[in-house]
């Protein structure tokens, strides 16, 4: 007689599903553009539904020497101008009934909580990276050719597709585009916000242009005086 084996399907009652009790998260952008936007109020009146910033204007630079015996005329000192900034409110929220609580596998509550959290995070983030999108100024040109080399779209989600004459060897980023830019800011006065350094950002396809340029100017140069973010 043959042996008769007692396997999973004669007992499949004792076989179920297994589950980590320990959920993660998906992969997630670390967010970037918030760390940049970093001016607010230091003596603000009220509370408000806005903030208004005022910048003195400096004075006009005055060459002409001063007469020693004749004190100088008083000038008007320029009106400051303004800025104001609309104070806004963002979130989600979620709800959870006291029978998902008790009846799950593992702390529904302490999850969810992550998940508001991040995406108010995330929220501000987008938010941030679209004001930085909306104006031409996100654009870098080659300084030889003056081609698009890198630059937002209309929106971070829907970038600008690159000409075929974009995507030459001349119009791709280099650190010769890098420092003129470095060049530009200074020469518009713009303060670094790390130090002696600007903050730039590029997609991490873009900086394989850079990362691959070889010889003495090159990106890898330890000697370059600007920072990138890739």
């Amino acid at each position: 007689m043959a042996n008769a084996f007692t396997g999973t399907s004669a007992m499949g009652n004792l076989v179920q599903t297994a589950y980590d009790r320990a959920l993660e998260f998906a992969l997630r952008a670390q967010p970037m553009f918030r760390m940049v936007a970093d001016k607010q109020p230091v003596q603000q009146a009220m509370p408000g539904s806005s903030v208004v910033f005022e910048l003195y204007q400096d004075l006009a630079q005055q060459i002409t020497p001063l007469n020693e015996l004749v004190d100088p005329d008083a000038i008007a000192a320029g009106n400051p101008t303004t800025v104001s900034v609309t104070l806004n409110e963002y979130g989600n929220a979620i709800l959870v009934s006291n029978k998902l609580d008790l009846f799950s596998f593992t702390d529904v509550t302490a999850g969810l909580v992550n998940q508001v959290a991040w995406n108010l995070v995330d929220s501000v983030d987008l938010i941030v990276q679209n004001v930085l999108a909306a104006g031409t100024q996100t654009v870098r040109r080659d300084p030889a050719t003056g081609n698009v080399t890198y630059g937002f779209g209309t929106t971070p989600t829907n970038p600008t597709a690159l000409t075929a004459i974009d995507q030459t060897a001349n119009s791709r980023i280099s650190s010769d585009v890098a420092r003129f830019a470095v060049v530009q800011l200074r020469t518009n006065k713009v303060h670094p916000n790390k130090g002696s350094y600007y903050t730039a950002y590029i997609h991490p396809q873009v900086s394989y242009d850079l990362r691959r340029e070889t010889g003495a100017a090159a990106w890898r140069d330890p000697f370059v005086d600007y920072a990138l973010a890739a």
